[in-house]
């Protein structure tokens, strides 16, 4: 009887773990998206190297886009120790014999405020690159992101 009672904790504490660090890893996006790194340095210079070609872009603008770049990947390297870091507290705070919620709660909720600001940078950064772009070059970009957009469906649909 014992052995049962025990049973059942250790399967419900898997669970849990399980379903904190799905919840952690995704965030609620689309499964394509759960386990996606950060885009490397190496990635986010060959994305504004393949723009500047792509929109003809002259030697004002490229030098306005690969400033942009520049501070994209240093958010970037800012943003994953705080990934790690999550990890970390949240396996520390289940490694204690009782839970504190409120522990937890607050390592999503620094979580979630990161991923904010995150967002709020990159969409401010968009917004300065589609600031220097010419009518027909705006045009070339919406193709472009179209485009790639129906190559990433295309890639998750396998999954379904």
């Amino acid at each position: 009887m014992k052995l049962m009672k025990y049973h059942w904790i250790l399967t419900a504490v898997l669970f849990i773990t399980g379903a904190v660090f799905f919840i952690g890893q995704c965030g609620g996006h689309h499964k394509c998206d759960l386990h996606r790194p950060m885009l490397s340095a190496e990635q986010v210079t060959k994305i504004a190297e393949n723009l500047s070609e792509h929109l003809n872009l002259d030697e004002t603008q490229k030098q306005k886009l690969f400033k942009i770049r520049d501070e994209v990947i240093e958010k970037n390297k800012s943003f994953k120790p705080l990934k790690e870091n999550f990890k970390e507290k949240l396996l520390e705070a289940l490694k204690k014999d009782k839970i504190n919620e409120a522990e937890i709660n607050k390592f999503f909720e620094d979580k979630e405020d990161k991923r904010k600001e995150h967002r709020e940078f990159f969409i401010s950064k968009l917004v300065e690159i589609y600031s220097i772009l010419t009518p027909d070059q705006k045009g070339k970009l919406i193709e472009y992101l179209e485009k790639h957009e129906h190559k990433k469906k295309h890639k998750c649909e396998h999954d379904e």
